[in-house]
């Protein structure tokens, strides 16, 4: 079975190229990652351009560049799922059940199965029956950003590659089918009902048969030899029907429109051009900002067998993919009350004109719809200050869960060349992973520091008897300010 290595292949190709995405709002860079999301109030200088242009009109630095890259993992109950079936050689167990039928004539032997491979079709069985719905999505993430006074200009990629299972759960017998049999010495086509038993129990295994020839007759065999706890039966209506309709072999070799693999998405790579005026009024400040952004989506979708073999995956992931170019348009707006020293709220509208991008093979056109977020920022000191985020829109990500989110953290930076961060943050608009925290810490020179930021979820996935969080997200930056 190498559905494992097929998910391995499609997650290593897709991350190696930025590629599939869903499209939610992601956090990028460095400070917003570990403080809850939180950028909109507060990401100034280089990652400005992505969180919110309006932040260019306040810049803390004359100049600003950052480099960072990290990854996210989301797991929906399939990785261990994968593991066990590539575990339990599904392909190999059955057409050791296939081999154990040897037709000679009319007649037949049957021989019994190993007591392991009685286990292992029946602990099949069961994953497969569990398989639907399951996913497993990759969120690699780039950004370059240079920030010059109240200018911008970066390159920031955001991706969302995910891999679903879809399985139609009444292909759940174990009704398999040997087309490489003779009777009467003419291609003959065997269908056989398997029944494990129970060899712990002395529960004997029971095949239930049909032999169909080329011109669609069905034979009983004249002679059945079995072997000691082997329980033949013959049963004229076992076909193509019943294989189609109920078995577990066509699932998972076979079927690719109920049972099957399916990989989607799109890399979305921006490069505004971002800048921003302040005013001041009685009231406090105003800024409004802009970024008008080159965009080029590389989108990917796919649907292959269960069993699919790993080049043959690889190869048509590549054969389905499509690149195509938009222009986008950023707006957004900060308010710094004259009242409230130390509070700043901003808003910002991304993608207003609703970027469309071409998918392979004439499929839909995949469109980003324009996504509304709120942020604040509160400075409780000079060197310690809290900030929130809040989606107004609830997005959809290409594994179909919504996306709404919430996030709040908080910054202490002491020194020129310290600073640590932690924050929560949820998803309003599905609970699946739970509640997420974020952490972050920066050391080095003003003019070069390294900043690493993770997150991980409260929910967990078990894998090998071990918990690991349902999703995570690590990123590693460069930044230098002057």
């Amino acid at each position: 079975m190498r559905m494992s290595k097929l998910l391995l292949a499609a997650g290593i190709l897709l991350a190696s190229t930025l590629a599939g995405l869903a499209y939610e709002f992601q956090p990028i860079g460095y400070e917003s990652i570990s403080m809850g999301g939180a950028g909109v109030a507060c990401a100034n200088g280089s990652m400005a351009g992505y969180y919110n242009p309006a932040l260019l009109a306040r810049p803390r630095y004359g100049a600003e560049f950052s480099i960072s890259g990290g990854v996210g993992l989301r797991e929906y109950k399939l990785a261990q799922k994968a593991r066990d079936l590539k575990d339990m050689n599904l392909q190999d167990t059955i057409t050791r059940m296939s081999d154990v039928i040897t037709i000679s004539g009319n007649a037949a032997t049957i021989a019994a199965n190993t007591a392991a491979d009685r286990r292992n079709i029946l602990t099949i069985q069961k994953i497969v029956k569990d398989l639907d719905g399951t996913s497993l999505t990759l969120n690699p993430t780039a950004a370059i950003g240079t920030q010059m006074g109240h200018f911008s200009i970066g390159v920031y990629v955001t991706s969302d590659a995910f891999a679903r299972a879809n399985y139609n759960s009444a292909n759940s017998q174990l009704l398999f089918k040997d087309t490489n049999q003779y009777y009467n010495g003419q291609p003959a086509t065997v269908y056989f009902m398997y029944d494990p038993g129970n060899p712990d129990t002395n529960i004997p295994e029971t095949y239930t048969y049909n032999v169909i020839d080329n011109a669609g007759v069905s034979h009983a065999l004249t002679n059945v030899t079995a072997s000691s706890g082997v329980v033949v039966n013959y049963n004229p209506n076992l076909g193509s029907t019943q294989y189609t309709g109920t078995s577990i072999q066509y699932a998972v070799k076979e079927d690719t429109l109920h049972n099957n693999i399916t990989t989607n998405g799109i890399v979305l790579t921006e490069i505004p051009l971002s800048t921003a005026y302040r005013f001041e009024t009685p009231a406090g400040a105003f800024s409004v900002g802009a970024s008008v952004k080159a965009m080029i989506g590389a989108t990917y979708n796919n649907t292959m067998n269960i069993d699919s073999n790993v080049d043959d995956a690889n190869q048509l992931l590549k054969d389905n993919s499509k690149v195509s170019q938009a222009l986008g348009l950023d707006i957004g707006g900060l308010y710094e009350p004259a009242m409230l020293h130390g509070l700043t709220v901003g808003l910002v509208l991304k993608d207003l004109n609703s970027p469309k991008f071409a998918t392979a093979n004439g499929g839909p056109k995949i469109t980003i719809k324009p996504m509304l977020r709120a942020g604040a920022d509160l400075a409780l000191a000079k060197s310690f200050d809290i900030a929130a985020d809040l989606d107004l829109t609830k997005n959809t990500a290409l594994d179909g869960h919504g996306s709404k989110y919430f996030g709040a953290g908080a910054s202490w930076h002491p020194l020129s060349w310290f600073s640590l961060r932690a924050g929560m943050m949820n998803n309003t608009a599905d609970d699946t992973l739970g509640n997420i925290a974020t952490a972050g810490l920066g050391l080095g020179l003003k003019w070069l520091q390294l900043d690493i930021a993770a997150q991980a979820s409260s929910k967990t996935t078990t894998i090998d008897g071990k918990k690991y969080p349902s999703y995570a997200k690590v990123n590693v930056a460069l930044v230098s300010k002057w």
